[in-house]
C-alpha cells in the first residue's frame, strides 16, 4: 500500500470518528453520557497502559489551594524550567524576582525510582456563563502525573549496600506475615522498613532450613507499622496490605516485578531492631526475632553466593541491601519531617 494511500485511509478514519463524535455530542440524552462515558473508560482500560494521577488546584471547600497542587507546583517550578518548551512568569510577592513554572497545557518528562513518568498541566472553563468571587467556580486548573505501568517490571531500583551498625532484641509485637500468589526465587523477597526514606530487603522464605520446609510465596515481613513497596514508586503500611492489593517483588541486583497478595496473617511475635548505616545515615527496620527472616545481602558474583543472612546471625558489620529514598511523603508528595526518636 501507498504511503499516500494509507494516509488517505487514516484521514477517513479520523473524519468519520469526528463526525461521530459530534453527532453523540448533540444528539445523544445528556443523562445517558455519564454511563457511556463510564463503560467507554473501563473498554479503553484495557488496552490503555498508562496510570493517570489528577490534583485540582482548589480543595472541595474552593477557599483556599490545594496543599498537593502548591508542592507540585513548586517541584515543577524547579525542574520545569529546562525541560518545558512553554514557560509563564510571575513576580514573587514582596520581591523583584521573577519565578517560572509550566504553562498551561504544557508536558515535561520526569524519572522516580527508574520509572518514566510525565507531568502536564491542563486547564478548563465551564461551558455555561455564570458569575463567581472565586476563580476556582469558573476556571479550573489542574496537573496531572501519567506513567506506563507495562514497563515497571522492566525497570531496575537502585539498590544501595548499607553496613550493620546495631541488632538489638526488642519484646513484642503484632508482626505481619505476607503470602502472596507468585512463587519467590532465592535473593528475592518484600523492601520493608520502619520509615520510607529506607527500606531493608527482606528474604523470602523460599530456602529450605532446619526448622521449617520451603515457602517460596511467604515473606515474614514486620511489624503493622513498618512500610512494603508497592507498585508505581509507593508504600503502604504492612497493616493495609489484604487480599488482591499488588507488592513488588525485588531481587539481589534491583530486579522487579508485580505480585498480588494472598492473604495476610498478623500474630503477636517477638521482635528484633536492626539499624543500618550509609554515609553517615542510620536507617532502622524491625523484624521478627526468627532464624527464618532474613536481609539479602549484595550480589558477590559466580559460583554460589550468600543470598541471605538470618536476622538471628546478624551482627555489625555484615553488608545488606537497602532501598534508599530521598525523604518523608504525605499522599504521594514528598514532604519535609522532624522525627525525635
Amino acid at each position: 500500500m501507498a504511503m499516500s494511500e494509507m494516509f488517505t485511509q487514516l484521514g477517513s478514519v479520523a473524519a468519520g470518528i469526528m463526525f461521530l463524535w459530534a453527532m453523540f455530542q448533540q444528539y445523544f440524552p445528556y443523562q445517558l453520557r455519564p454511563h457511556i462515558q463510564k463503560y467507554s473508560h473501563k473498554l479503553v482500560s484495557f488496552v490503555y497502559p498508562y496510570i493517570q494521577i489528577t490534583v485540582q488546584e482548589y480543595s472541595a471547600d474552593r477557599w483556599r489551594r490545594s496543599e498537593a497542587y502548591v508542592a507540585i507546583e513548586d517541584y515543577l517550578g524547579s525542574n520545569s524550567s529546562s525541560r518545558a518548551k512553554r514557560l509563564k512568569a510571575d513576580i514573587i510577592k514582596d520581591s523583584q524576582s521573577v519565578a517560572l513554572s509550566m504553562d498551561d497545557h504544557e508536558e515535561v518528562t520526569d524519572e522516580f525510582q527508574g520509572v518514566k513518568l510525565w507531568w502536564a498541566s491542563s486547564k478548563s472553563s465551564p461551558k455555561t456563563q455564570s458569575f463567581s468571587f472565586y476563580p476556582a467556580s469558573d476556571e479550573k486548573r489542574m496537573v496531572g502525573n501519567y506513567f506506563d505501568r507495562t514497563n515497571e517490571d522492566n525497570n531496575i531500583l537502585s539498590l544501595t549496600k548499607a553496613t550493620i551498625t546495631q541488632v538489638h532484641i526488642s519484646g513484642m509485637g503484632d508482626r505481619v506475615c505476607v503470602d502472596l500468589c507468585s512463587l519467590m526465587r532465592p535473593g528475592e523477597g518484600l523492601l520493608v522498613g520502619s520509615f520510607v526514606r529506607g527500606l531493608f530487603l527482606v528474604h523470602s522464605e523460599c530456602l529450605e532450613s532446619n526448622y521449617i520446609a520451603s515457602r517460596p510465596f511467604w515473606v515474614t515481613a514486620g511489624p503493622v507499622h513498618a512500610y512494603v513497596a508497592i507498585p508505581g514508586g509507593k508504600t503502604c503500611c504492612l497493616s493495609e496490605l489484604n487480599t488482591g492489593k499488588e507488592v513488588i517483588i525485588v531481587d539481589q541486583n534491583g530486579k522487579q516485578r508485580t505480585a498480588i497478595v494472598g492473604r495476610v496473617k498478623i500474630e503477636t511475635r517477638s521482635l528484633i531492631l536492626v539499624e543500618a548505616e550509609k554515609n553517615g545515615t542510620l536507617y532502622s527496620a524491625l523484624l521478627q526475632n526468627a532464624e527464618t527472616v532474613a536481609l539479602i545481602c549484595p550480589s558477590q558474583g559466580s559460583g554460589f553466593p550468600k543470598k541471605a543472612i538470618p536476622v538471628t546471625s546478624l551482627k555489625v558489620g555484615d553488608e545488606i541491601l537497602l532501598m534508599i529514598q530521598g525523604g518523608a511523603r504525605h499522599k504521594g508528595i514528598e514532604i519535609k519531617e522532624f522525627i525525635y526518636c
